[in-house]
């Protein structure tokens, strides 16, 4: 065993707030995470990304119905380098985090 690393170890960057309804270009790889700020209103959110803008193609999706208040909604997606993603609201207004992956 043993012998060296070829590929570089990456990182996670600094956490940056976004808004949703709004196309982003993804600088670097990173992800997208999405957290409900509050219980008992209905919602429901697309993360849309891919190399068009707007992004057309739905990777990730939530929704929850106003009786469910048992708990929170929230998911994460990858974002590849040079796409461009959305958080496509139907209704509620998310959290909308973005953290990059840094070399």
């Amino acid at each position: 065993m043993g012998g060296e690393i070829s590929t570089p170890i990456k990182r996670l960057g600094a956490w940056l707030v976004r808004a949703g309804d709004t196309i982003y270009l993804a600088a670097t790889d990173g992800d997208v995470i999405v957290t409900s700020p509050d219980f008992g209103s209905f919602r429901q959110w697309e993360l849309r990304t891919d190399g068009s803008t707007p992004p057309t193609t739905v990777r990730s999706r939530s929704g929850k119905a106003a009786s469910d208040s048992s708990q929170a909604e929230a998911f994460s997606c990858p974002v590849r380098k040079g796409d461009y993603w959305k958080i496509e609201l139907t209704t509620g207004v998310p959290d909308v985090w973005w953290i990059p992956t840094e070399p």
